[in-house]
């Protein structure tokens, strides 16, 4: 017999979904500032590389030298994240799980802005 996944009982899965990508995400800085900063390139050559770069900004390094901007904004991203999963509950595994991938970046990026002003990046396009 397969297990229902999309009633509200489990609505842990969303949790372990959030703190799995938040951890990893704060792994996978540590890791970039202690191997790549502040000037290593891997692969030195290519379309992808790994490079360790501060952005005080958004996205492009948009907003930059507004930090308080930008946590509230997360802040309010956070919200209505959540709100989207209380008051628009779509019963699938794949709701939680995608909810969970953005709010666990999303309460990574923050905890990042708030303690140290800025944001670890380090894939390069």
């Amino acid at each position: 017999m397969v297990k229902d996944l999309s009633s509200r009982q489990n609505d842990w899965i969303i949790l372990v979904v959030i703190g799995f990508i938040y951890l990893s995400d704060q792994l996978t800085k540590l890791f970039v500032e202690q191997n790549l900063c502040p000037f290593r390139t891997i692969p030195s050559s290519g379309p992808v590389q790994l490079v360790c770069t501060y952005n005080t900004g958004s996205a492009f390094g948009l907003f930059q030298q507004h930090t308080n901007i930008l946590i509230l904004a997360s802040i309010v991203g956070i919200g209505v994240l959540f709100y989207i999963y209380w008051a628009h509950y779509i019963p699938s595994i794949l709701f939680r799980m995608s909810l969970g991938l953005q709010l666990g970046g999303a309460f990574g990026n923050l905890l990042d802005r708030v303690i140290y002003g800025r944001v670890t990046d380090f894939i390069k396009i």
